[in-house]
């Protein structure tokens, strides 16, 4: 048995009874040589797990007691050499490992660059070209001096070049326009104007049949007007009425031998005219009466009456005249026709009862 074995002198101290914490002290001064072939650090962990162990068997051994007493020690064994088996450590070694000393790695000053030298550049050398001599062949013919042509002028004058003449433009007078205003019923008036070459007229305001209208003149391309010429006119066409007309006509009657032809006509505020109406019967009738405000009619009556003419009139112009009507005896209701005048001109004409 190896005695320097820390752990065998922890077991020695046991028996022997010496402390623990001396068996430790001895395990540490052991542990500074290692266990065997071991290196030191294994030997002391290795040696530290061994007096643990001893330590909790010894404490055990120590605290058990028989009826208060202290128990009798183990019996030691036989043998007191430990064994480890093939694992048995080696004599521990009392020196220390060496550990490879860390090289600081230094810096290595770049090398200095020395001036590079460059190749001297020559100029190329090109060869030489010889010019070479042209001969020319030499005419033997000699060349006769040029005679310009002889011009003969046709004129003794310069002709001089031809202008385009500056065309000045047409002086023309447009023509005045003739206007005829409204007077009759149901007419327009109108503006008319001869046709004069380089103008052209125009209505700028109205409608040249009826009211006010200005008429314009205008020139034509390649035309002037003629100074303190007129180019404007108006004036005032009147105001268009229809003509007086014949609304309705219609017989009645009261008695088996006697009617009444009434007749009623329309007139516009304008129409200055006299209106007449004139009454024309197929048969032989006799006049009786006549009746209406503002009439008066004229004609044979009583039994010369027989077909008529028969002419009533309204005089008072520019009024709307009221119906107008004729009595008449006969044994039938009358037929015939009533006609309208304005101032002796036929303006209407209707037929009453007709078969």
């Amino acid at each position: 048995m190896n005695e320097n074995n820390p752990l065998v002198t922890e077991l020695m101290a046991r028996a022997g009874g010496a402390s623990t914490t001396e068996g430790v002290a001895a395990a540490a001064q052991a542990g500074t040589r290692g266990l065997g072939d071991l290196p030191a650090r294994t030997s002391v962990v290795v040696a530290a797990s061994v007096v643990a162990v001893a330590a909790i068997a010894a404490t055990s051994w120590g605290l058990a007691r028989h009826d208060g007493k202290e128990s009798a020690a183990p019996k030691a064994p036989e043998s007191s050499e430990i064994t480890f088996g093939p694992n048995e450590p080696a004599s521990p070694s009392t020196t220390m490992p060496t550990l490879p000393e860390a090289s600081t790695p230094g810096l290595t000053s770049p090398d200095v660059f020395s001036t590079p030298t460059y190749p001297t550049a020559s100029a190329p050398t090109f060869p030489s070209y010889t010019t070479p001599t042209y001969s020319y062949p030499t005419s033997t013919t000699p060349y006769s001096p040029y005679t310009p042509p002889v011009v003969t002028p046709s004129s003794t004058h310069p002709t001089s070049p031809t202008t385009s003449p500056t065309t000045s433009p047409t002086t023309v007078t447009p023509a005045a326009p003739t206007a005829t205003k409204i007077t009759r019923c149901g007419t327009y008036g109108r503006v008319t104007v001869e046709k004069t070459a380089g103008v052209r007229y125009e209505v700028t305001v109205g409608n040249a049949r009826q009211g006010r209208w200005v008429l314009r003149a205008f020139a034509r391309n390649g035309y002037e007007f003629t100074s303190g010429a007129t180019t404007r006119w108006s004036g005032n066409l009147g105001k268009y009425f229809k003509c007086p007309s014949i609304k309705t006509v219609t017989t009645t009657t009261g008695d088996p031998d006697q009617w009444l032809v009434t007749v009623s006509t329309a007139v516009s505020e304008k129409e200055k005219r006299t209106i007449s109406v004139v009454y024309e019967f197929d048969t032989e009738v006799t006049v009786d009466g006549q009746g209406g405000a503002g009439w008066s009619c004229s004609g044979p009556v009583g039994e010369d009456a027989e077909d008529g003419p028969f002419v009533c009139t309204f005089a008072q112009a520019g009024q709307q005249p009221p119906p107008v009507f004729l009595a008449v005896g006969t044994a039938a209701e009358p037929s015939g026709t009533v006609t309208l005048y304005a101032n002796n001109d036929q303006v209407d004409l209707q037929r009453f009862n007709a078969g």
